[in-house]
């Protein structure tokens, strides 16, 4: 086994705001920053540290050999993504990585790892040795724990309201959904001539996996397993009131450039 330190800054100077964790994370994919190197050498099972400045914040296992980003199907990067990668993202090399909860340090301490290369394979002993720490002790919590269900009440409001969660991903197993102009259109027509009534309705149940880090700076998603339609629904309202009422700064803030909902269905 050998082992690997990515950096999540994508920037030249590595400053603070280049961090591209939350693509690694939602991905499960360690992406090396054009010039740093071919990561050919990583084998399946090497373990991966990744950093975000000089700490390593997370510690993975290479789930794959190194492609190119642009050759591997089934990635279906955000239109966004592509952008913060820059304009040769498919070049870019990648692998694929595999972790648990627990190798997120966000409940261990950060292990200091100050080699200035982006990418590079690390000899340090006392930096090898704790990363297979933390790999260990989240493989064998994982074993441990046992599968559970939450359910509970809630709204449509207070989902989106939880300042953790930055992102509702629809994931690649579901069915593609989409809305067509005419439905679009009798959408808002029924939504602009109802009649207001106040009172709560029931839309039904969702289902949400559980909460993942998106980064290891404090922020969480979580995918759609049941309620797509009702997210983009919600979205297509929240839409059609920032156009009616653009100087509105609480939806504005609700609304979030929309940010908050992204799907990998082609």
């Amino acid at each position: 086994m050998r082992y690997w330190k990515f950096s999540s800054r994508w920037s030249d100077t590595g400053d603070f705001g280049s961090s591209i964790l939350d693509i690694f994370f939602k991905h499960r994919m360690a992406i090396c920053n054009p010039g740093e190197g071919n990561p050919d050498a990583i084998e399946t099972d090497d373990l991966i540290a990744i950093s975000d400045g000089h700490q390593i914040v997370a510690v993975a296992k290479a789930a794959s050999r190194a492609f190119r980003m642009g050759e591997k199907k089934g990635l279906h990067l955000s239109r966004n993504d592509q952008d913060r990668l820059g304009d040769d993202w498919k070049s870019i090399w990648a692998v694929k990585i595999r972790f648990f909860p627990d190798c997120l340090n966000g409940g261990n301490p950060f292990i200091e790892y100050r080699h200035r290369k982006r990418f590079c394979e690390i000899h340090q002993r006392t930096v090898i040795d704790r990363m297979y720490e933390v790999w260990s002790a989240a493989e064998e919590s994982v074993e441990s724990s046992r599968f559970q269900i939450e359910a509970g009440a809630t709204t449509l409001e207070k989902i989106l309201a939880d300042e953790k969660i930055r992102l509702f991903l629809i994931p690649i197993f579901q069915r593609p959904y989409s809305w067509s102009e005419p439905e679009i259109e009798r959408f808002l027509g029924d939504i602009l001539r109802a009649q207001a009534k106040e009172e709560d309705m029931f839309i039904g149940t969702m289902q949400f996996s559980s909460r993942r880090i998106l980064s290891t700076r404090g922020t969480e998603f979580r995918e759609i397993i049941d309620g797509q339609q009702r997210m983009i629904t919600c979205a297509l309202i929240l839409k059609t009131l920032l156009l009616l009422r653009p100087g509105n700064t609480s939806l504005a803030e609700r609304a979030r450039g929309f940010s908050w909902i992204e799907t990998r269905v082609s």
